[in-house]
């Protein structure tokens, strides 16, 4: 009953909870493997962690064992200090019977209060100690607040990835002569940073680096990113960000997220002659010097250009033109169009179009952008919601034909969304009596198809190529 008593005060859990995990006749966790035994406590919280290790000497070597631990705090005692003690002082207990048993991974999700930073900086240090290869640290509140990584942590040899999402508190580095010199992924998210020489630092000291994501950046105008072992690189939605300089013979592949209320004093360089895949989604800058990518394999532009960067697509298609898949989203095929901007040629085999609904100004510029893909095998066009609202009057087959559009010998698989139904329609029907060397093609739609809509398409196929219509789920 003491025992019991003791649990309750110090926990707050209520002994009938208790009474199901000792009462148990039948152990059957202690039977099991450790790796199995591991396995399944991995999925427990920290609550159900203090009440396992009341259960048994077995459970509790088995969580001084676990290669993975996860120390995510219950929301609703975060901001209770007594409960925010229990826990932390749980916790510490752990790491410290520990001793130097290895740490594969360790997820800690934390409220940084001025009397948490140094628990923090504590686990921190023992997981080094205990050779940990992987660490994702999230801090829940705190924004006020500084976070300087322990040394131990920058210098840590066994760390090859780290995740550290602040929740916009300020990073700072406690020197800038010393790095990572052996983590392979970085990722750093909501965060302010402090130290000016940031991105020189990290090309500087962190030379095995192989992924780096840096999202809701603030306070940095400039970046410069040129690490030689770096192949993937993210960028997504910075703030108060200008130049974004990107360097690397290694890199393939980039995903730039940027969106801003002008592109004046906006620039984005890219030098990356061996880069397989790049995306970027958010606003054309009014600077672009992006290099001649000839290994490129597939693309994604999901751009809004301003005003004053229409001039500057014209040297991006350029860019991308080798390019084997091209995914383009409406509004930047119909500013293309709008624009005039188009290079001479398109080498791409693969287009995609991700649009509202197929309405008659994206026909146009569907038309204005294939003049320039007469290599193109594959086309496919998808649905993005909200649908469109704007004019579909229905080009037919007969203006299609009147184009004159190359690629309609080479094209070889089609996938069509239907939106409407009238403009997509029209062209199945084009595809399908002038496709000289179509293989299939596949009408997308989400409601039920009238019967007679398959039918009326097979009227226009060749024998040698198939219509099929699955129906989305």
């Amino acid at each position: 009953m003491a025992h019991g008593t003791k649990f309750r005060k110090t926990s707050g859990i209520s002994t009938s909870s208790l009474q199901v995990c000792t009462d148990s006749r039948e152990d059957r966790l202690s039977d099991l493997p450790d790796d199995i035994a591991h396995l399944i406590l991995s999925f427990l919280s920290l609550k159900e962690y203090l009440i396992l290790s009341f259960v048994s000497k077995r459970c509790r070597d088995l969580l001084l064992t676990m290669p993975s631990l996860n120390y995510d705090a219950p929301n609703r005692h975060l901001g209770r200090r007594m409960s925010r003690t229990r826990y932390m002082n749980f916790f510490d207990r752990i790491l410290m019977h520990r001793q130097t048993n290895k740490i594969n991974s360790l997820r800690i999700r934390w409220a940084l209060y001025r009397d948490t930073l140094y628990r923090i900086w504590t686990w921190l240090e023992v997981a080094v100690k205990c050779n940990v290869e992987v660490i994702d640290l999230e801090i829940t509140e705190g924004r006020r607040l500084q976070f300087i990584p322990p040394v131990s942590l920058l210098c840590c040899e066994s760390l090859t990835s780290l995740t550290l999402n602040l929740n916009r508190c300020s990073f700072v580095l406690p020197f800038s002569t010393v790095g990572f010199t052996h983590l392979q992924s970085l990722s750093i998210k909501y965060v302010k940073i402090q130290n000016d020489s940031f991105c020189e630092w990290l090309s500087t000291f962190c030379k095995s680096l192989k992924e780096l994501t840096l999202e809701h950046i603030e306070d940095v105008h400039n970046i410069t990113i040129k690490i030689s072992s770096l192949e993937r690189f993210f960028m997504l939605n910075p703030i108060h960000l200008c130049h974004l300089n990107v360097l690397g013979d290694m890199l393939q592949i980039i995903h730039v997220n940027w969106r801003f209320d002008s592109p004046v004093g906006k620039s984005l360089k890219i030098c990356a002659p061996n880069l397989k895949m790049l995306t970027w989604n958010g606003n054309p800058t009014n600077n672009n010097c992006v290099g001649d990518f000839i290994h490129l394999e597939g693309v994604q532009l999901f751009l809004e250009p301003k005003v004053k960067a229409h001039q500057n697509l014209p040297g991006v298609l350029h860019c991308i033109r080798m390019a084997k898949d091209l995914c383009l989203h409406e509004i930047i095929t119909q500013a293309l169009f709008e624009k005039g901007c188009l290079p001479a040629k398109l080498e791409n085999i693969s287009l995609s179009i991700i649009a509202s609904g197929l309405h008659d100004d994206l026909v146009r510029a569907m038309v204005f952008l294939l003049h320039g893909m007469s290599n193109l095998k594959t086309l496919s066009i998808k649905y993005s919601s909200p649908a469109t609202h704007k004019k579909v009057s229905g080009f037919k087959m007969n203006y299609w034909v009147s184009q004159n559009l190359k690629f309609i010998g080479q094209v070889e698989v089609v996938v069509i969304e239907l939106f409407n139904g009238d403009n997509e329609l029209e062209l199945a029907k084009y595809l399908l009596r002038y496709g000289k060397k179509l293989k299939k093609m596949s009408i997308l739609h989400s409601l039920p198809l009238p019967s007679n809509i398959i039918t009326k398409l097979n009227k226009y196929r060749k024998c040698s190529s198939t219509v099929i219509a699955p129906q989305k789920k």
